[in-house]
C-alpha cells in the first residue's frame, strides 16, 4: 500500500513539475497572442489611414482590409504555436489539410473572394458610381470579401456576389462626365412636323440642364403605321440625365397640347363590303 501511494505521489509530482516548467512557455504564447491581436488592430488602423491618405477607392477597402486581417491573424497564431513547440511544418501541413477541406466545402465563397480581387485589379467601377450589373442598377457602396453592395434609386441594398459581378456585363453609367439622352416623340401624320420640331428645340434651349456642345439634334426617325416619330438627341451631365428626361417628357407634352399637335394612338381602319 505504501509503495502504491509513493508511485501516485511521484506521478503527481512529475505532472506538477511538467506543468510548472511549461507554464512560462504557455504564458509567453498567451502574451504573443494578445500582443499580436493588439498589433493587428493597430496595423489595420494604420492601413486605414494610408487608404485615406492615398484616397483609395472606398469600394475596394473592405476586401483589402479583410484579406490583410486574415493574413495578420494567421501570422499571430503561427507565432504562438511555434512558442508552444508546435513545428511550423506540422502547423502548415494541418493548415493545408484544413484549407483543402474548407476550399472544397466553400468553393463558391472562395470564387467570390477571387472575383473581388479581380474587380479591384480591373477596376471597372468605384464607390459612388452608378452601375447596372446582374440585372440590378444602383450606386456602388462597397466591395466586400464575398459581396459587392449597391444601393438602388429606391434605397434598397442589393448584395451581388463578387463572382457574379466580375463575370457579368457591367455597365458603368456614371463613368463619363456627360451622356447623350436619346428620346422619341410621336405625332400624327396630319400634324405640323416643322412646328413640332421647333417646339422641341425651343424647349431644349430653355432648359439649363441641356448642354449646347455638342448641339442637340431633332430629326425625323421613323414612319410608323399610325405616327411620324421625331428622334431627339441631347447631351447632358451624367448626374442630370433623369432630371432632363423628365423635364422634356413633361414640357413637350404640354407644348404639343397647347399648339394642337396631336400625339397619335394605334388605329385600325375597317372597310365593310356590302
Amino acid at each position: 500500500m505504501g509503495n502504491v501511494m509513493e508511485q501516485i505521489t511521484r506521478f503527481f509530482t512529475e505532472i506538477g513539475g511538467m506543468a510548472l516548467s511549461f507554464l512560462p512557455t504557455l504564458l509567453l504564447a498567451i502574451v504573443i497572442l494578445v500582443v499580436g491581436l493588439i498589433a493587428t488592430k493597430l496595423i489595420l488602423g494604420i492601413v486605414e489611414k494610408a487608404f485615406d491618405k492615398h484616397n483609395l477607392d472606398k469600394a475596394a477597402r473592405g476586401l483589402l482590409r479583410g484579406v490583410l486581417k486574415v493574413i495578420l491573424l494567421m501570422v499571430v497564431i503561427m507565432s504562438a504555436a511555434s512558442v508552444l513547440g508546435i513545428p511550423i511544418s506540422t502547423f502548415i501541413a494541418v493548415l493545408s489539410a484544413v484549407g483543402l477541406a474548407i476550399s472544397l466545402s466553400l468553393k463558391d465563397s472562395l470564387s467570390n473572394i477571387a472575383g473581388g480581387i479581380l474587380l479591384i485589379i480591373t477596376h471597372p467601377f468605384k464607390a459612388g458610381d452608378v452601375i447596372t450589373c446582374g440585372g440590378e442598377t444602383g450606386v456602388v457602396e462597397e466591395i466586400g470579401l464575398v459581396y459587392t453592395t449597391i444601393i438602388t434609386v429606391d434605397n434598397k441594398k442589393i448584395y451581388l456576389t463578387n463572382n457574379q459581378a466580375s463575370s457579368s456585363t457591367i455597365v458603368n453609367v456614371s463613368a463619363m462626365p456627360t451622356r447623350r439622352l436619346d428620346m422619341e416623340f410621336s405625332i400624327a401624320y396630319g400634324a405640323d412636323y416643322d412646328k413640332a420640331c421647333q417646339l422641341i428645340l425651343d424647349i431644349i434651349s430653355k432648359n439649363e440642364l441641356a448642354l449646347t456642345d455638342p448641339a442637340p439634334a431633332v430629326r425625323m426617325s421613323a414612319h410608323n403605321a399610325s405616327s411620324i416619330d421625331i428622334g431627339v438627341k441631347v447631351w447632358v451631365n451624367s448626374g442630370d440625365y433623369f432630371a432632363l428626361k423628365g423635364d422634356l417628357l413633361e414640357d413637350v407634352k404640354a407644348a404639343f397640347d397647347a399648339n394642337g399637335i396631336s400625339i397619335p394612338f394605334p388605329q385600325l381602319e375597317v372597310t365593310l363590303n356590302k
